[in-house]
């Protein structure tokens, strides 16, 4: 059953750097023209929240019925890897958005600095998410 283990940290390490670069391409755009202050920047990280919550539920059940479908509904891939990935997606987002405007507010470019530190992050983040949920779910 935890033989898909090392496949699925591959799937939710991409998805998360899917999401994360989307988020962060967004921010940063708006800290490049200048179009962020205190009250914009409440209303895109609500908008980055909202849109990763839709997509977060959507991709999540996609998963676990594909693992409901292929490990049964006791599997404990099922459930960890579709709450993993929600968790992840809501993470990812939610961080891709603070980080640029944050590096905005220090005076660092974050059109060069989020994308290492980002997807460096996230790949660790997403893993232990993933790790601890499957440990804590089995």
């Amino acid at each position: 059953m935890m033989s898909a283990s090392p496949w699925n940290l591959v799937f939710i390490a991409q998805i998360t750097s899917f999401i994360s670069k989307q988020s962060t391409s967004s921010s940063t755009r708006k800290t490049c023209f200048s179009s962020l202050n205190a009250e914009n920047t409440f209303k895109q990280v609500l908008k980055e929240s909202v849109v990763a919550l839709i997509n977060a539920t959507i991709i999540s059940m996609l998963v676990y019925i594909y693992n409901f479908i292929r490990f049964g509904a006791t599997a404990t891939v099922s459930y960890s890897v579709s709450i993993s990935l929600f968790a992840v997606v809501m993470f990812a987002s939610i961080f891709g958005t603070l980080v640029p405007m944050t590096l905005e507010k220090l005076k660092i470019d974050p059109a060069i600095a989020t994308g290492p530190f980002i997807s460096i992050t996230n790949d660790i983040i997403g893993m232990l998410m993933y790790m601890g949920i499957t440990v804590l779910l089995s």
